[in-house]
């Protein structure tokens, strides 16, 4: 049977375990790692023992870069979430950027002109702001360190020939609430999440769930552990 793992703080929630099997279209083992110090994270041999592919969520992204082999492209990222086992050494992802740039492409052949406003300061806006660097869109980045009320501000764009995309890489912890313009995108990194999902309704589907996200980067995390579809 295909043994997975994911490692995470808080990760009660997440439809991973589900996710896989359904593109699998089998039963899998999946172990949930769900660690609230640092200290008390299993080291890789320990996972590996009884795994085929490791996961990893906020927020330890960093916590093994010092210990697997990493492709220059994502080096500089400095977050993986994603770990395989070749022979006696570990190689890591992350299959976010893989699965993000895929979005974002597809925005760029979509939109003559785009423009994005990342919102938090973490893993998931380091690795967006990366990505929108090498594809040239313009952006700003704001989060709670720079605006008290983040959460209730207006959301809204002046030029209407440019396609304005607010993106929520904030943890669950964060619910916007304030008033927005209906022509944006939100594209929104968490998936099912209620509170956002009534919020914009009004948007439709121009409100993205991140289930889109999470299933994409695990369709490229299963082809990068070679477990085959």
């Amino acid at each position: 049977m295909i043994s997975l793992s994911l490692l995470g703080k808080d990760i009660s929630h997440s439809k991973s375990h589900e996710l896989y099997e359904k593109i699998l279209k089998q039963r899998i083992s999946y172990t949930k790692y769900d660690v609230e110090e640092v200290e008390n994270i299993p080291t890789l041999d320990e996972i590996f023992l009884h795994s085929d592919g490791l996961s990893i969520t906020s927020p330890y992204k960093k916590h093994f870069l010092g210990e697997v082999i990493i492709q220059a492209e994502i080096k500089k990222l400095n977050a993986i979430n994603c770990i395989r086992k070749k022979k006696n050494s570990y190689e890591g992802t992350n299959t976010d950027y893989l699965a993000l740039k895929d979005i974002f492409v597809n925005y760029q052949n979509t939109y003559s002109k785009i423009k994005c406003e990342v919102l938090g300061d973490g893993s998931m806006s380091q690795v967006t702001q990366v990505l929108l660097l090498e594809l040239k869109i313009p952006f700003t980045v704001t989060s709670r360190k720079i605006i008290d009320n983040l959460n209730t501000r207006k959301l809204s764009y002046i030029d209407k020939s440019t396609q304005y995309i607010v993106v929520n890489s904030c943890s669950r912890a964060f619910e916007f609430s304030g008033e927005y313009d209906t022509g944006i995108i939100f594209l929104d990194y968490n998936y099912d999440f209620v509170s956002h999902k009534q919020h914009f309704k009004s948007l439709g589907e121009r409100y993205v769930d991140g289930i889109g996200l999470l299933k994409s980067q695990a369709e490229y995390a299963l082809d990068y552990w070679g477990i085959s579809k």
